[in-house]
């Protein structure tokens, strides 16, 4: 048996109390490491710092989590 990541983000919402919704993200997600990369997403999407999981929970908890839209499309940046 796994757990993928439905599961995990199901337990977490039951551990912090919330929503599954509250835990969701944008269906289009960028993992990025190149600092420019990350500077040009930012003026691109207008993210700003949300709230997710707390670290030790799911594999990309550790990092910090930006959500924006760019042409109307919600966008995660990890």
């Amino acid at each position: 048996m796994y757990f993928s990541s439905k599961i995990i983000i199901q337990t977490v919402a039951k551990m912090l109390e919330k929503d599954t919704r509250d835990l969701a993200l944008d269906k289009v997600a960028f993992l990025i490491f190149p600092r420019s990369t990350l500077d040009r997403l930012f003026k691109l999407t207008n993210a700003s710092k949300v709230d997710w999981i707390p670290k030790g929970f799911h594999p990309y908890a550790s990092g910090e989590i930006y959500c924006g839209t760019y042409e109307g499309i919600g966008v995660t940046i990890v």
